[in-house]
């Protein structure tokens, strides 16, 4: 993975544009990473209910025919706002930016405007907080979610300190790897 990333780093300039070319338009300066299956997901309101009573008597004045006297107060509490799938489509990771591509819906999150990232405890999905966006929306990635944040901490790092200190970086990494692992018996 280490030989992958440092590869990556190098072409970052254009060669890994192939990968993405049918998915969306690259910019200037940018180049595709990686590319995988993924569900959007995006806070959607759950049913409310209705809660409260009344202060009052009801009068039966005949059979079948009654009327209420006194106040009622009925108030509604809206339900929890809860992360759901709300599309499936294409994910792609680039030097600059992430993208969902979707039948229904698609998202961008730029580098340069975000704010954290938030892993779930299962592993399988991924929130992004973004600067231009008041509601946080992630992916639900399923098996490939190591792949991602692992080509998502690349893309991020080709962005912060540049392709050729990267790929350097990964390089170097790879080496000492190949140095420290334990021969086989």
């Amino acid at each position: 993975m280490l030989d992958q990333a440092a590869t990556l780093a190098l072409g970052a300039a254009g060669a890994s544009k192939a990968i993405a070319s049918g998915l969306i338009i690259l910019k200037k300066n940018e180049a595709a990473l990686w590319v995988g299956q993924a569900s959007l997901v995006e806070p959607r309101r759950q049913p409310g209910y209705y809660s409260g009573g009344s202060a009052g008597v009801r009068l039966h004045i005949a059979k079948g025919v009654s009327y209420r006297i006194g106040a009622s107060s009925r108030s509604y509490t809206p339900g929890p706002e809860v992360q759901t799938p709300v599309d499936q489509g294409s994910i792609i990771v680039t030097t600059r930016r992430v993208v969902f591509k979707g039948l229904k819906a698609s998202r961008e999150w730029v580098f340069d405007k975000l704010l954290g990232i938030d892993d779930a405890t299962d592993g399988t999905s991924v929130l992004l907080h973004v600067s231009n966006r008041q509601k946080v929306s992630g992916l639900l990635l399923g098996k490939s979610s190591e792949a991602f944040r692992v080509f998502l901490a690349l893309g991020l790092a080709i962005r912060e300190r540049g392709a050729s200190a990267v790929a350097d970086e990964c390089a170097a990494s790879a080496a000492a790897h190949l140095e420290e692992r334990p021969v086989r018996p």
